[in-house]
């Protein structure tokens, strides 16, 4: 029901809208892992996947007080749903941004972050690792104001470092940008400035 979630708190409908952000260097993932696994992407699932991603970012109404706006995120996330029981996992909404959201639960469960915030913020990373059209992402995130600075979630960067670089033993079955990506401190650091920076 629209008018239920237009009532949900403002965080909830942006954590929502990260949700469905996260699925493009999800999508990404789920190449890297097929190609890995030989595993074959469900090419249905895919299309749905990404028509979810897609419906955020180019949708031209994004006030979270707009009927027409809360009708295409609950269709979105519809489409997140079904897209992973078409494909029977989660691999079309969950990829290395999700590996990162569920390293900081498991390391410092004293952050609290809604999901979908924390998925979005790690998209920023996950796309820069995996040179994509990080500007489109950031552009996306801006327009919605979503609240993916680590600092005020309280993630310092020991913890965002650290975080990121145990993130691949959270699902160790899963392979995606952060077999391969530079995940030095150095690196690290600097993506983690550069989002402080550019969401301040």
């Amino acid at each position: 029901d629209v008018g239920v979630i237009m009532s949900a708190p403002e965080i909830q409908l942006l954590a929502g809208i990260g949700d469905t952000i996260s699925k493009y260097t999800a999508l990404k993932d789920w190449k890297i892992d097929a190609a890995v696994t030989g595993k074959p992407i469900d090419d249905f699932a895919y299309m749905i996947s990404k028509m979810a991603f897609n419906a955020i970012c180019f949708n031209e109404e994004k006030s979270l007080k707009s009927k027409s706006f809360i009708k295409i995120l609950a269709q979105a996330l519809v489409m997140g749903g079904l897209a992973m029981e078409i494909a029977g996992n989660s691999r079309p909404s969950s990829g290395s941004e999700h590996l990162f959201c569920h390293s900081l639960e498991e390391n410092f469960p004293e952050i609290r972050i809604p999901h979908g915030i924390s998925v979005a913020m790690g998209t920023v990373v996950s796309t820069s690792l995996h040179n994509a059209n990080i500007a489109k992402i950031k552009r996306i995130l801006h327009q919605y104001n979503l609240p993916v600075r680590p600092g005020q979630w309280k993630i310092t960067e020991e913890i965002f470092i650290e975080t990121w670089q145990k993130a691949r033993a959270s699902r160790a079955d899963r392979h995606s940008i952060l077999d391969t990506a530079d995940l030095s401190s150095g690196n690290l650091s600097r993506l983690y400035r550069e989002m402080e920076e550019e969401f301040k």
